[in-house]
């Protein structure tokens, strides 16, 4: 009996990961469908790419944006790294100014890359791309840190949200990075069209 208790238990554990992983890409995958949704709109442009390429671009957005938040997180856990077990303490200076740089240029190549292929785009550069990434990448810095200040100095969810609280900030961001990422998609837009000598149609 027991032994067949602890079966139970290893195959409900392995269910419950194999539910969480397709729970968890199904959210990815919604959340980039959406995505190129709000890019379309913002880039006055209508879908109308077949479904076997529409899903193409889909998973390889996701698989894109997924690989990018990893090496990302990669990056500062071997700073981090570097400063416990060889230098113990701090980063020198140019360790850490070369860090973050790493880090904001991968940022911005992943802000590129849902400017460049996300919108249903027919001649789509890369230079196109470019300034609403920085742009994109500057909101999203200001609104991560004003999140930070608010959630530790001003407000404190957490009396009225309890275990939520870690919910309630993580959607907050996530707004704010949808906002800013459709901020800078509106910026490459009117700058396309500004140089191609196209009216908006707004």
């Amino acid at each position: 009996i027991n032994q067949l208790s602890a079966e139970l238990q290893q195959h409900a554990s392995g269910y419950g990961l194999l539910l969480t992983a397709l729970g968890a890409l199904w959210a990815a995958l919604n959340g980039t469908w959406a995505l190129i949704f709000g890019l379309n709109i913002a880039y006055e442009v209508r879908e109308d790419r077949n479904w076997p390429k529409l899903g193409l671009v889909l998973a390889g957005l996701t698989l894109a944006l997924a690989l990018g938040g990893i090496l990302t997180l990669v990056l500062l856990w071997l700073a981090v790294s570097l400063e416990s077990a060889v230098f113990h303490g701090a980063l020198p200076i140019g360790l850490t100014v070369l860090e973050w740089l790493a880090v904001l240029a991968l940022l911005t190549l992943c802000f590129a890359t849902i400017f460049r292929f996300a919108p249903n785009l027919k001649d789509a550069r890369w230079k196109w791309s470019t300034p609403g990434s920085v742009c994109t990448l500057l909101l999203w810095l200001l609104a991560a840190i004003g999140l930070r200040i608010y959630f530790g100095h001003i407000t404190d969810y957490s009396r009225s949200y309890g275990h939520l609280n870690s919910v309630i900030m993580l959607l907050l961001w996530l707004y704010f990075t949808n906002a800013a990422i459709l901020i800078g998609a509106e910026m490459n837009s009117e700058i396309e069209k500004a140089a191609r000598g196209r009216p908006s149609t707004r």
